[in-house]
């Protein structure tokens, strides 16, 4: 049976949906939890309700907005500075579009890609990698 004890885990999305609950699900089985989103206020106010739960859990809270590709490789950067190997990836923030394609904006589109595809295959790779 694969043991959660002493393990990492990374969760991008986290302070909401899905991601949140996620979040809320690993703190109790883990020794730290990395949690990624855009809005630092939401990700330290998770962070301030784990860390009541779950007192000896050590989280660390990274803001992010990963549509952009150097916000993606500036967090790669600042994980690395904390030389953590992630255990368990959760890539959960994601982009949707309810508007037809041909009536998208060209923005809109290379932001759900870059999110979606670019920024869940790169950390992907650096969790492997670790």
């Amino acid at each position: 049976m694969f043991s959660t004890l002493n393990r990492v885990a990374l969760v991008t999305g986290a302070p909401a949906g899905i991601g949140l609950e996620v979040a809320k699900a690993l703190a109790s089985k883990l020794d730290s939890l990395i949690v990624i989103a855009r809005r630092i206020d939401r990700l330290q106010q998770l962070s301030a309700e784990l860390q009541s739960r779950y007192p000896s859990l050590n989280i660390l809270v990274e803001a992010a907005d990963l549509s952009h590709p150097e916000a993606v490789q500036s967090l790669l950067e600042r994980l690395n500075a904390h030389d953590r190997n992630v255990d368990i990836l959760v890539n959960n923030a994601g982009l949707g579009e309810s508007e037809l394609f041909e009536h998208s904006p060209w923005i809109r589109i290379r932001q759900i890609v870059e999110l979606n595809v670019l920024a869940m295959l790169r950390l992907t790779h650096y969790c492997y990698l670790a």
